[in-house]
């Protein structure tokens, strides 16, 4: 590292403005961190405010596994931390930690990061039982990846992520898998974050998530979206995880099973809508692509949809659907459902003002909590989530 190869201590009010190379553990302050890592700085170039004369040499990180650009591998705590130095690296690299196995506070990565696998612009791999909060990637901290988990705050998320967001832009090879505005794959929860940068690779491509098997809670994207297969406008594949007073309103572009909020779902959703178009050739849905299980209820789409496509769902295997509403004079979209084999149906209604039925009104929306979850603008604007932005 730029100050401690192993720190056990205290690291507090310190910068670093250097080339930092390695294999394993490599990180701009530091490699291993089991101490406390405190308002540090890694700078792209030193700033000269001292009274000796400071060489401007951009600053890099880089290795091959654990690569971060404040700390390769942290088992502590690091606090109000910030880099906007380029991060380069196989596996488990982003602009903070590589791999997180503790707490990570009011940080900030605004460098690029590009890596294979475990690509985060913030963090690469943030393991079970950690906690990340009140941090962010900024635009400037573009991820590139190759290979899989690859997202704008986090690669993989086992862990607990709130408070946070991503603005950053998301590329990944065409023959990628799981990649996210936000995180590439996900089985731990966040919650309270958003993400609002463009997103684009293979298979299992969402807004805000790759893949989901865990929770993802008042969170909210706004981003472009585009892959090959299973691509959401929020999240591409959400397994067996909720999703739960979430929203999404770019444009998702895909083959098939394209959704604009989940491109295949097989996981409870609640409170959830989308807005954005939805282009796909096959399986398209404003909501979701292809409905594989998975209760969803209180939800609603509004966004143009290929034709062909359902304003709703594109395919409907299985699960159920209820208090669900799409917009025909918007989402193009004829029929709530294109094709079902198997999926259970309670109120699911056709809205629009050419049926009479005003999408701007809350009595329209049957089953909606306006108490507690969702808010109005009667007569101006479509309902949104207290957490969402409109």
């Amino acid at each position: 590292g730029g100050i401690f190869g192993l720190n056990s201590g205290t690291v507090n009010n310190a910068w670093v403005s250097a080339l930092v190379t390695g294999r394993v553990g490599v990180g701009g302050i530091g490699g291993v961190n089991y101490g406390s890592v405190s308002n540090v700085l890694n700078y792209n170039v030193a700033p000269n405010d001292g009274p000796v004369s400071v060489s401007l040499v951009p600053a890099v990180v880089s290795g091959d596994y654990q690569v971060g650009g404040i700390v390769g591998l942290n088992f502590g705590q690091v606090f109000a931390a910030t880099s906007n130095t380029a991060v380069n690296g196989r596996d488990q690299v982003a602009g903070v930690v590589g791999s997180n196995v503790g707490v990570v506070s009011q940080s900030t990565a605004t460098g690029a990061v590009a890596g294979a696998t475990e690509v985060g612009g913030f963090v690469g791999i943030n393991n079970g039982g950690a906690i990340i909060s009140g941090s962010s990637t900024s635009s400037t901290a573009t991820v590139t990846g190759s290979q899989r988990y690859i997202g704008g705050f986090a690669g993989v998320n086992y862990g607990s992520i709130s408070t946070s967001s991503a603005s950053n832009t998301v590329s990944a090879a065409s023959n990628s898998l799981s990649v996210g505005g936000f995180a590439g794959l996900t089985t731990g929860t966040i919650d309270s974050s958003s993400s609002t940068g463009a997103a684009s690779g293979g298979q299992n491509v969402g807004g805000f998530a790759g893949e989901n098997d865990g929770a993802i809670t008042n969170s909210w994207t706004t981003g472009p979206v585009s892959g090959t297969n299973s691509v959401g406008g929020l999240v591409g594949i959400n397994r067996g995880g909720s999703l739960a007073d979430v929203s999404a309103s770019g444009p998702t572009t895909g083959n098939s099973n394209v959704g604009g909020l989940v491109g295949v779902n097989g996981g409870d959703i609640t409170n959830a809508y989308a807005t954005g178009a939805a282009s796909g050739s096959s399986n398209t849905g404003g909501l979701v692509g292809d409905q594989e299980g998975g209760a969803i209820q209180s939800v609603y789409a509004s966004g143009a949809v290929s034709p062909g496509g359902g304003g709703l769902i594109g395919l409907a295997r299985s699960g159920s659907l209820n208090n669900a509403y799409f917009d025909v004079d918007t989402t193009g979209g004829s029929t709530a459902v294109a094709s079902s084999s198997g999926t259970t149906f309670g109120n699911v209604q056709a809205i629009g003002t050419s049926l009479g039925k005003n999408p701007y009104s809350a009595s329209t929306y049957q089953g909606f909590d306006f108490n507690n979850h969702w808010r109005i603008n009667a007569g101006s604007g479509r309902p949104y989530l207290g957490t969402s932005p409109h």
